[in-house]
């Protein structure tokens, strides 16, 4: 059959004057008023206004029996999305001629297209229901010819396809349509012969509200307009303004105007949680729940929370670890002010741990509501309920997690990143414990000897909130700190749902730092840094210059010291909790003159070794450039300050800065007071974080701030030439490793 097709067309096209070719010419030939798209010409008869489109045979009327193949094609499509040739020349002419792809398979937007390329029209909505429409309007229209008039008819009929339908169905099926969605089975059974029919979108011989309104919305006319939220609300009420006799769009704007919306509730609490201190038995936020007389669109014009509108509440408890089930007892309600709560008389100790379920189902009272529709909205909320706190009692470290050696002094557990100083703690379980109250730390003694009988000798340990580290004084083995690693508890404020819990664990009592060097393509220096602040006494020598030695002569695990070089604000904001203090770092400007002060940094450019250029003169970034602080002009005294002065950071390898304030009244300013004739060319952090620049022999700064660390392949990132490893962290899913314990 897809032969004789090939056969036709050129003994059609052979046919053609050229005049009447000109103005019935398709894709396949050039391009004109009938371009199909079809690889199937439009050839012209004896006139111009008579058309054999490829469907008809040449010269020959369209007959019944044609007619019948565009309805059994119409049937398929609305079936199953296409159509194949059921071996007959009928159906094989007809598939042919729209079947753009030439595959045998005729599908609806190939239909469609052809259809939207002869009458110019733009379907808005394609689907199987419209093709069957159009090819319906073709045997309808086209029953003597096939012209360009009947099969702009038809495209018509495609168009309006719905208002057709809707058109044709009789008042009795308007009404049983109506009468369908206002019962509770909210279906209603079309047969194929059924006007309706075209609404059954999955074709199982019943229309459901969601399939009528869905389709409904693509009418060019009303389709804009309809709602297709609510719960089949909009659905009936279309539906019954259809049936009065009302056309698509009155219908549609008629149904609109209902008060048939569930009850809108805004703001509601995604989750919420209570614990066995907290000061509020409710959420903060309200619901604000509007009744069915408000528009959907906007609710908040109506009054919140009216009487009419009541609450049922179900709940089901999933303990730690647990299975979810149905919870007994009346334990919340929702408040005249539209907050969950709990219920009167329920007292949060009343409550088991873990997380609750809230399904709360608001239901509008109205009374003049018509329609007999339903006026529920369901909304689920998450409760988390904490009598006790959540615990890591098990914190699963092992030897092999380090390699290092010998006698350690000190070791750390640090709560890494997000932290809550309130809530959070670590402790060491057996150990007496005694509550600092100017600080809110813990200090721990008497530490049970997890490897044998009584107490430890010599070791103490202190755990302070705002930085969340637990750090241990004194010195043992790897192989006893290790063992003395299980002993430590992670308190945490949750009941354990939720995102995994992470504690560093190292074999130094310094600050731990997963330091990134900030550069993509080196991850050499993607390691752990660590910190510590060191305060001077009171004979201590103060210079700047002083502690670049200091910090030089310190060791770490062989790791060599250096005054700390702040180069991102990540690292900025994880060490200042922890290491906080008024100290000096290691950076230095004017190295032109300052050099032998600076460990001997001198710029190979030098163009940037004046007033304001300010460079990283310690540890693995040590000549590293910073930037540039320009517009100094003298004051008085001889010394430089700022002048509507700016900071600029071009050509900078280390770009990140913390100064105070900005420049022109911020820092660096470089004024010197209290450093006699000299300039202030040292970098120091304030104990709130924020940099300043001061002349390096201030007496006023307090001590000074050394980190150890730096890339693998560096001396300052291995020891004798090969990498140590004194640091692990382990991640803990409460879900499965959590408990909840008491406050120790």
């Amino acid at each position: 059959m897809r032969n004789s097709k090939l056969v036709l067309t050129g003994i059609l096209f052979a046919a053609v004057s050229t005049a009447s070719y000109a103005a019935f010419s398709t894709s396949e030939f050039g391009s004109g008023s009938f371009n199909t798209g079809s690889g199937v010409p439009l050839v012209p008869q004896s006139t111009p206004s008579s058309v054999d489109d490829g469907i008809c045979g040449v010269g020959s009327a369209c007959t019944s029996t044609t007619s019948n193949a565009l309805n059994a094609i119409a049937d398929d499509m609305v079936a199953a999305g296409s159509a194949t040739s059921d071996g007959s020349d009928e159906q094989d002419r007809i598939i042919n001629f729209f079947d753009t792809s030439d595959d045998g398979t005729l599908t609806a937007s190939e239909v469609v297209s052809t259809f939207a390329n002869i009458s110019g029209v733009s379907f808005t909505y394609r689907s199987k229901q419209q093709a069957a429409a159009l090819l319906r309007g073709v045997a309808t229209h086209c029953s003597s010819e096939i012209n360009e008039a009947c099969l702009i008819a038809a495209a018509g009929d495609g168009d309006d396809f719905i208002d057709d339908a809707v058109t044709t169905a009789t008042p009795a099926q308007l009404t049983s349509l109506k009468n369908a969605f206002a019962s509770s089975s909210t279906t209603y059974a079309v047969t194929d012969s059924h006007p309706l029919k075209i609404f059954d979108a999955n074709d199982d011989g019943t229309l459901s509200e969601s399939e009528f309104v869905t389709l409904l919305a693509t009418d060019k006319d009303a389709g804009s307009s309809v709602n297709t939220t609510g719960s089949g609300l909009f659905a009936r009420a279309y539906a019954t303004e259809i049936a009065s006799g009302s056309t698509l769009s009155a219908a549609v704007s008629a149904g609109n105007s209902w008060a048939v919306h569930p009850p809108q509730i805004a703001n509601t609490p995604s989750g919420f949680a209570m614990s066995g201190t907290s000061s509020s038995s409710q959420t903060s936020t309200a619901m604000n729940v509007y009744d069915g007389t408000c528009g959907a669109s906007d609710p908040s014009s109506c009054t919140a929370n009216p009487a009419n509108v009541t609450h049922t509440i179900t709940q089901t408890h999933t303990p730690i670890g647990g299975t979810a089930t149905a919870a007994s007892g009346a334990f919340f309600s929702v408040n005249t002010s539209g907050q969950i709560t709990l219920a009167s008389g329920v007292s949060i100790q009343d409550l088991d741990a873990g997380t609750y379920a809230l399904s709360i189902t608001s239901t509008d009272a109205n009374t003049t509501q018509t329609y007999n529709q339903s006026t529920t909205t369901p909304t689920t909320v998450s409760l988390t309920v904490s009598n006790e706190n959540g615990c890591i009692m098990s914190t699963d470290v092992a030897d092999g997690d380090f390699n290092a050696a010998g006698s350690i002094s000190g070791a750390a557990v640090t709560i890494s990143g997000g932290h809550d100083a309130t809530y959070d703690k670590l402790f060491i379980k057996g150990a007496t414990s005694s509550y600092q109250q100017s600080d809110g730390s813990w200090s721990y003694s008497n530490i049970p000897n997890p490897s044998g009988s009584g107490t430890l000798s010599g070791i103490t340990a202190r755990y302070v909130p705002s930085s969340g580290m637990l750090r241990f004084y004194g010195s043992q083995t790897k192989a006893q700190w290790v063992a003395l690693f299980d002993s430590v508890g992670y308190i945490y404020n949750n009941s354990g749902s939720g995102s995994s819990k992470n504690l560093i664990f190292s074999l130094s009592n310094k600050v731990p730092f997963l330091h990134d060097n900030n550069t993509p393509s080196d991850s050499s220096d993607d390691t752990y840094h660590f910190y510590d602040y060191i305060a001077y006494g009171s004979g201590d020598n103060r210079n700047h210059t002083n502690a670049i030695s200091t910090a030089q002569n310190t060791s770490l695990m062989g790791l060599t010291g250096y005054l700390a070089t702040i180069t991102s604000q990540a690292e900025q904001d994880y060490i200042n909790p922890k290491v906080r203090g008024h100290g000096w770092l290691g950076a230095c400007d004017d190295l032109g003159n300052q050099s032998a002060h600076c460990n001997n940094v001198l710029p190979s450019d030098t163009t940037k070794r004046d007033e304001g250029e300010w460079y990283w003169i310690d540890g693995p970034e040590k000549g590293g450039y910073m930037g540039r602080a320009s517009g100094y002009a003298s004051n008085p005294a001889g010394q430089a300050e700022w002048n509507n002065g700016s900071w600029d950071s071009t050509g900078a390898t280390y770009s990140y800065t913390n100064w105070a304030g900005s420049a022109p009244s911020g820092e660096p300013n470089n004024v010197a007071g209290g450093c006699s004739s000299t300039r202030e060319d040292a970098l120091h952090v304030w104990s709130w974080k924020s940099w300043n620049d001061y002349c390096r022999s201030n007496g006023s700064i307090n001590g000074y701030l050394i980190e150890w660390g730096g890339p693998s392949n560096s001396s300052w990132g291995q020891v004798n030439g090969s990498p140590i490893s004194f640091t692990t962290t382990k991640t803990y899913n409460p879900a499965t490793q959590g408990t909840f314990c008491a406050h120790q």
